[in-house]
């Protein structure tokens, strides 16, 4: 079982030029780290790795022969356990409404998507069609965020484009520089989310996001119990 694929967004190598003027190349890691589990199984017997919610879907391709990969994700748990407390699913991007659409199928829904500044290289978010949005209560989801800069500017459409209440479910929440304070009281996003939904695919974090009351996290092993593989 493979709560979260870390390296699933490092499938090609990068190069650039940081802010300061120093260049970096990144490093492709994600078919090397799929082909490690390689080693679990051998020409006799295959092994069963499940992933969840898996961010980049051409990841599991790159897992070897001898692996067999089954795709989960926590999004049915997670909706069977917030028992209908919004009218309206929101993505904020069109990839996100393909993946996870199945599982929502549902609810009434809608996605946001970026579009350039003229210009400039600047993005803003835009709703795809907003008035589905006016006067209701939108529950944004999304396989995985880090910094939770782009949840928080699509949180911020909805309000103006007349949300109720907008709450947020992710599954993975890495947060890599502490950006969950961003959204507790005091934060720079604190008025933009009623409720953050995650789970604790990512022990870590977890246990640092129980410090603050708008985070409520789903237990990973409660969703892996479920599982029709196991």
């Amino acid at each position: 079982i493979v709560p979260f694929f870390g390296s699933a967004t490092n499938e090609r190598t990068e190069n650039g030029v940081t802010a300061a003027g120093v260049p970096y190349e990144t490093v492709a890691v994600a078919a090397t780290d799929a082909k490690a589990f390689g080693v679990l199984g051998n020409g006799n017997t295959r092994v069963r790795v499940l992933l969840y919610d898996l961010h980049t879907l051409a990841n599991r391709f790159y897992f070897p022969p001898c692996v067999s990969v089954v795709m989960e994700s926590t999004l049915p748990y997670a909706l069977r356990q917030l028992g209908g407390d919004f009218d309206v699913v929101v993505t904020p991007d069109d990839g996100a409404k393909k993946r996870f659409g199945e599982y929502f199928a549902q609810f009434p829904s809608t996605y946001y998507y970026k579009e350039r500044v003229p210009g400039g290289d600047e993005r803003v978010l835009r709703a795809a069609e907003p008035e589905m949005v006016k006067g209701k209560r939108i529950l944004i989801v999304d396989d995985l965020t880090r910094s939770g800069g782009t949840l928080a500017k699509c949180a911020i459409q909805c309000r103006e484009n007349g949300a109720t209440r907008v709450c947020v479910y992710v599954a993975h929440s890495v947060f890599p520089k502490h950006e969950e304070t961003l959204f507790a009281e005091g934060g720079k996003y604190a008025d933009a989310i009623d409720r953050f939904h995650t789970t604790s695919t990512l022990p870590h974090v977890a246990e640092r996001l129980g410090r603050y009351p708008v985070f409520n996290v789903l237990d990973f092993s409660a969703i892996v119990s479920q599982s029709e593989f196991l």
